[in-house]
């Protein structure tokens, strides 16, 4: 996703299509999060020689996990965009690409304070669309309900992997499968059998979206601790993606800034046998792989959306 974030848009300023009100929870929030990302990269700077073979590795980098991190940051951001695009198809008729860039814009623009981005979004989909603000709501706590139970699901794949009972392949594998499985019984019954179609709704393809998602923050995390010069397996990567995912549910800032490093510096010493220090630097360079995609993403999106006249004035998100 960018990994989902807490729904947490205010819903007032975005039915008027105002900029969201400077609440003192949210602002607390926000501060806190830079806090904690200030706290994690003093920590590394502290770490000395601790990190020397971190900075090693950086020094002659492969390009393979380079591609790899970026490579997976972009497609996570086109899947997120996929993603809230059926989840709105119930509401209204919205394009792949204007979609994509609305999600790009709004992944950018959360990163500033107050996170504007959300209320942003709420309030386009209104202007441009018609969707009222109850419904957007609505498909942001249906994102964050499936979030939780694809990572969860996610996490016990790996947890049986890591302990030898079951493949990681196989887990996910049958994961995938279900969730395929779902989507062509519905594709089937559109025609002969709409209520069953209609009761089955979006949720198997959302789910499958959502698992992809998943594998792009593993393919980020391996690639991220790659590049600092320890290598982990695809299923501690995977089990520190679904921790990742869990932890940006958290509505503090936007993303999981700063909570995101830390809840990875904690957990690889036990998952992936990985020092606190390196696992930090790791999650910091995904941070900044992150924020070098979203940010000509977003840029890009802002422009293009503006040129066209369809940008609220809350921000486009």
């Amino acid at each position: 996703m960018s990994e989902p974030a807490a729904a947490t848009a205010d819903p007032a300023a975005a039915a008027g299509g105002g900029r969201p009100r400077p609440r003192p929870g949210r602002r607390a929030a926000t501060i806190l999060g830079l806090v904690m990302l200030a706290g994690a990269v003093a920590f590394v700077v502290a770490a000395g020689d601790r990190l020397a073979g971190a900075r090693a590795a950086l020094a002659s980098p492969d390009p393979a996990a380079i591609a790899a991190i970026l490579a997976a940051v972009a497609v996570n951001l086109l899947l997120t965009g996929a993603f809230f695009r059926l989840l709105y198809a119930r509401h209204a008729r919205i394009g792949m690409l204007e979609m994509q860039a609305v999600m790009a814009a709004a992944s950018l623009l959360n990163y500033l304070p107050l996170r504007p981005g959300l209320a942003g979004r709420v309030a386009y989909h209104r202007a441009v669309h018609g969707v009222p603000v109850r419904s957007s709501v609505l498909v942001m706590v249906q994102a964050l309900g499936l979030s939780g139970l694809i990572a969860a699901a996610v996490a016990m794949a790996a947890w049986a992997s890591s302990a030898g009972h079951l493949p990681l392949e196989a887990g996910l594998g049958g994961l995938a499968a279900l969730a395929g499985l779902a989507v062509i019984i519905r594709r089937l019954a559109i025609a002969a059998r709409p209520g069953l179609a209609e009761a089955i709704g979006p949720w198997p393809a959302a789910a499958l979206l959502r698992l992809a998602e998943v594998g792009c923050v593993a393919l980020r995390t391996w690639a991220a601790f790659a590049l600092v010069g320890q290598p982990i397996t695809a299923a501690a990567a995977t089990a520190l993606a679904a921790a990742a995912v869990i932890v940006t549910m958290v509505p503090l800032s936007s993303n999981g800034l700063g909570l995101r490093e830390w809840a990875t510096g904690l957990l690889a010493p036990a998952l992936a046998g990985v020092p606190m220090e390196t696992a930090i630097a790791a999650d910091l360079l995904a941070r900044a792989a992150e924020l070098l995609v979203v940010g000509a993403a977003g840029g890009v999106s802002l422009a293009w959306l503006g040129r066209r006249g369809t940008a609220p004035a809350a921000g486009v998100s």
